[in-house]
């Protein structure tokens, strides 16, 4: 699994994933494909929504420091099954004390939903050097891409 974060605007991440992400259904009455609502903007709005108090680093705040990392454990009934690769995104909240306090798998990319929640739950187990605005610690959002490469 290769794991990076994207920099320090997260709303980049977003962007990218919404020009991968973007469908078209041709489910509408009158026969014109009219655009599905993109599922990675609009859990974007809504995770940000869920966490007020956490503020984008940048400016006068500054970026976490991952400290510990931890690897997903992907159950072997899955796995054996196929060939899992893709890309996810993450957004997180760092808490002042450096805990993911909050991370959902948005839209992916590839076959990986099955094992989008492995991913999640060992992100949630990741620790920080807290956000910090004039030397105090304060909540912050990430957004960490996950490459899912299981054979």
């Amino acid at each position: 699994m290769k794991v990076t974060t994207v920099d320090r605007y997260p709303w980049r991440a977003i962007l990218v994933s919404a020009l991968l992400f973007t469908s078209v259904s041709t489910a509408s009455p009158s026969g014109t494909p009219t655009p599905t609502p993109n599922c990675a903007i609009m859990g974007y709005e809504a995770f940000r929504a869920r966490h007020p108090e956490a503020t984008d680093p940048g400016g006068d705040v500054s970026l976490p420091e991952l400290l510990t990392r931890v690897s997903p454990q992907y159950p072997t009934e899955l796995t054996k099954k196929r060939r899992y690769g893709g890309v996810l995104q993450i957004p997180i909240v760092v808490s002042e004390s450096g805990i993911v306090a909050d991370a959902e798998a948005l839209c992916s990319s590839g076959h990986n939903a099955d094992l989008a929640p492995f991913a999640v739950a060992a992100v949630k187990q990741w620790r920080y050097k807290p956000a910090a605005r004039a030397r105090k610690a304060v909540p912050a959002f990430l957004m960490i891409t996950v490459t899912i490469c299981v054979r």
